[in-house]
């Protein structure tokens, strides 16, 4: 079963998405059937990249997100980790389900991304 790291508002698997993933609030660790497998608070550890330090421990492999920055974008492919693109207003249960149909696009670089101009 597929693992999920999405960037959300709450800890709360009905949560909308966070749409400035650096700075999530939640990155919650989620299966492909839906159910919660970690909460990860947002705070200094986790912001920008650190998030990816995780990555082993929970077995995530893939990223669904509505907004990623170019910095982001290039660490995560470092650690080999698949990002799909959601739109702004998802939940997160929106977001697996939206992958689960086949309708998120793989994003394969980072061009035309940015920072939101919120993390500098």
């Amino acid at each position: 079963m597929e693992r999920f790291l999405i960037p959300a508002k709450e800890n709360d698997i009905q949560s909308l998405m966070d749409n400035h993933f650096g700075k999530s609030q939640w990155y919650l660790v989620v299966s492909s059937d839906g159910q919660l497998i970690q909460a990860i608070p947002g705070d200094k550890r986790s912001h920008h990249t650190g998030i990816y330090h995780a990555k082993d421990a929970y077995k995530f492999s893939t990223i669904l997100t509505p907004h990623m920055g170019p910095h982001a974008f290039e660490v995560a492919n470092q650690h080999g980790l698949k990002i799909f693109m959601t739109s702004n207003g998802d939940t997160v249960l929106d977001a697996i389900r939206q992958y689960n149909a086949d309708e998120l696009e793989l994003l394969t670089s980072a061009e035309g991304l940015s920072c939101g101009g919120r993390c500098h």
